[in-house]
């Protein structure tokens, strides 16, 4: 087992840039008010018997809607209609408007479930009255419906309209949204991860094994969680009335309606299944991982390999899971539909197998150290690392296939919140990626040269290979050790490297990165509810 050389390595991440670099842009399609009849601050002479908003994409009322208020700030009746593409939303009073100042207060979901809010006022002439008799006592001028003369000031003090205009205060509700996105996409990442790090590199004893499993459901649960929490910050957003409307169940239902509701019930889904499905499986360790390593500490555990051959529920759920973020955030109305959401599944996806196979491995090595074992990481670090590699390069790939489509220009990385966001996620992205490449070219090849020497050995050793190799679930017999021994022989002619001084480097690198890409994790929850333009 060889890693790949450097040349190869430089080859993948020039295929990434220029995938960047020769994809063609298309523009944002965030939700935004263009135009209003009447426009803000008109005076009109007329009475008006409709209110006219259109929008940059399709969206939908959310809490209070669309609502025309009277200069006193109260609610008028009002029908309100939607086009058939959804951008336009048209009012109608159940009276013409006229004689007074009127506002309009709105609140619209856009698909990508982030309502936004605003409001606008205008004026209309009261009707000319008709001229009294000449011999006639000029009457009173009568108080102009709906709140009189125009006030001057814009601000709510002492305006009751402008105070009704004013939108909810949202910070609650984003704080608790940004908090559920990274729970959900933590124990997401970790769930999918750890099943593809079961499914092909981890080796342990069998209690060792058992743990992770137990590690991947409560990821599961994780995400179950943060989705849960998730329904219950878009419930607020979406109604704008503040914490009360947790206990509306109108607003829950809302909560999951659309596009971002199915996401938050797909994630709900894929988390309750990963921690009832996740069910420890083993098999036969390879031969090499036995070879490679003394598993005299783990006597009389079985050393075994990781399998999910009983875990397709969790399998599901893990697709579930990815399929829900794909549906999350403001991806979810940029176009072309079809390669955003395969950019978005191939992202997390990809993530989700660096991520959570670095959470995996170095729960296996601490447990180990904490334990007093020898590391034996060789066969699991350097399968791991061949997983890690394709992980990361692919999602560095559709993330920058995602940054193309998203950003409506490329200075809008500096001009925006949505770029300077990528833009500290992709330095914490370089460092971590700079951490594996010390792995990769110092302590994996070490690790691997001893893996090539127990697999000399053992073709050395012929039928003690085969005697010696463990049958499922059995503990190294006597061939084994004698295979190990001359693997060391063997491995020592190229190269001697301390194993115990690799595995704990490996094993410092490992948390470190964690720690950094858990950092990516917010990051990437507050990149998700933000807007690029």
């Amino acid at each position: 087992m060889r890693t790949p050389r450097a040349w190869q390595l430089l080859a993948t991440l020039a295929i990434v840039l220029a995938g960047g670099l020769w994809f063609p842009q298309v523009g944002s399609a965030h939700l935004d008010l263009v135009e209003t009849t009447p426009a803000e601050g008109a005076a009109l002479t007329e009475p008006v018997d409709q209110v006219v908003l259109r929008f940059t994409v399709p969206g939908e009322p959310a809490g209070p809607g669309i609502r025309i208020l009277d200069g006193k700030g109260e609610t008028l009746d009002a029908t309100v209609r939607r086009s058939d593409d959804g951008t336009v939303f048209v009012a109608r009073p159940a009276t013409p408007l006229e004689g007074g100042r009127f506002g309009v207060a709105w609140r619209v979901a856009a698909p990508d479930a982030h309502p936004i809010s605003g409001g606008f006022t205008f004026t209309v002439e009261a009707a000319t009255p008709v001229a009294p008799p000449q011999d006639a006592a000029p009457a009173a001028p009568a108080p102009a419906e709906g709140g009189g003369t125009p006030a001057a000031a814009t601000s709510s003090d002492g305006d009751p309209l402008a105070a009704a205009l004013e939108s909810p205060d949202d910070r609650g509700a984003k704080i608790l949204s940004g908090f559920a996105r990274a729970l959900a996409y933590g124990g997401g990442l970790i769930a999918v991860g750890g099943l593809a790090f079961l499914a092909f590199a981890a080796v342990g004893g069998r209690r060792e094994v058992a743990g992770l499993f137990a590690t991947v459901r409560l990821a599961g649960l994780v995400a179950l969680g943060g989705a849960l929490m998730g329904v219950v910050a878009r419930a607020w957003l979406i109604d704008g009335d503040g914490p009360d409307a947790i206990a509306s169940t109108n607003a829950l239902g809302d909560a999951l309606r659309g596009e971002a509701g199915l996401g938050l019930i797909l994630t709900a889904a894929g988390g309750l299944a990963i921690a009832a499905g996740a069910r420890m499986a083993h098999r036969r360790a390879p031969n090499v991982a036995i070879a490679a390593g003394s598993w005299d500490a783990y006597r009389p555990q079985r050393i075994v390999a990781g399998s999910i051959s009983n875990s397709w529920l969790a399998v599901g759920g893990a697709i579930g899971i990815a399929l829900g973020a794909a549906l999350d955030g403001h991806t979810a109305s940029e176009g072309p539909r079809a390669l955003v959401w395969g950019a978005d599944l191939l992202h997390f996806t990809a993530a989700g197998v660096w991520l959570g196979g670095i959470a995996l491995l170095v729960a296996l090595l601490v447990g180990r150290r904490r334990a007093g074992r020898h590391a034996n990481a060789a066969y699991t670090a350097v399968r791991f690392a061949t997983l890690a590699g394709a992980g990361s390069a692919l999602a560095g790939l559709a993330g920058v296939v995602l940054a193309v489509i998203i950003l409506p220009s490329f200075s809008a990385l500096w001009e925006s919140s949505w770029g300077l966001l990528l833009l500290a996620k992709v330095a914490v992205v370089a460092l971590v990626a700079a951490m594996g490449a010390h792995n990769h070219f110092r302590l994996i090849p070490r690790l691997a040269a001893r893996l090539d020497a127990a697999e000399r050995a053992s073709h050395v050793g012929g039928d003690d290979t085969e005697r010696g190799a463990p049958a499922p679930s059995s503990e190294p017999t006597a061939g084994a050790v004698a295979t190990v021994l001359r693997a060391e022989e063997q491995t020592a002619a190229t190269h001697s490297p301390d194993q115990d001084d690799v595995a704990r480097s490996l094993r410092r690198n490992a948390a470190a990165e964690l720690v950094l890409l858990a950092v990516v994790v917010a990051i990437t929850a507050a990149l998700v509810g933000t807007s690029a333009v």
